[in-house]
């Protein structure tokens, strides 16, 4: 009658081998490591990556917060019958009723829409709004016949900047100050 496991010996060499249906518990025991380290390689792979897609969500929704402010001064300008330049600022029609300008300005990292009445002056409350924040440059500057408007944005220690020249349909006026 045969046992359940057996030792083959055949020139000089000896093996093992177990007739029993079933692992042992030393088999067990190395399957459960190996499996237990490609797990951990798995999740920090996945980890890598998720964090790395969180990022990525992050810096698109910063551009995308700047490209959208970018469009709206762009849209503005190019609507815009007439640009006024004075007191070192551009004053850009109202695109929704030509009775008022806007202009934007940088007041301690935060670009500000100003709407003020067509002789220039503020119109009171609620004529200042608040468009985005964390500003380290922001510039229009008139070079025939574009206007060249550049904003520069730091958050979370990342830099995000936009560069645009507009062409310029509408009429601009230069007013000295007196």
């Amino acid at each position: 009658m045969w046992s359940s496991s057996q030792t083959i010996c055949w020139r000089g060499s000896c093996i093992f081998v177990n007739k029993k249906k079933g692992f042992t518990l030393f088999e067990v025991l190395i399957s459960i490591t190996l499996l237990a380290v490609v797990l951990l390689g798995v999740t920090r792979v996945m980890q890598v990556q998720i964090n790395t897609m969180k990022t990525m969500d992050r810096q698109i929704h910063e551009e995308n917060q700047l490209r959208y402010v970018m469009t709206s001064i762009e849209i503005q300008l190019k609507k815009s019958d007439v640009i006024i330049y004075y007191a070192g600022r551009y004053y850009m029609e109202d695109p929704e009723n030509r009775e008022y300008f806007h202009y934007y300005s940088l007041q301690s990292s935060h670009i500000y829409k100003n709407k003020t009445s067509k002789t220039l002056t503020p119109i009171g409350l609620g004529s200042k709004t608040q468009v985005l924040n964390q500003i380290v440059a922001f510039t229009i500057e008139y070079q025939d016949p574009f206007i060249h408007l550049n904003i520069t944005r730091e958050k979370d220690g990342r830099a995000y900047s936009s560069v645009k020249n507009i062409y310029v349909k509408g009429k601009l006026i230069h007013v000295r100050a007196q």
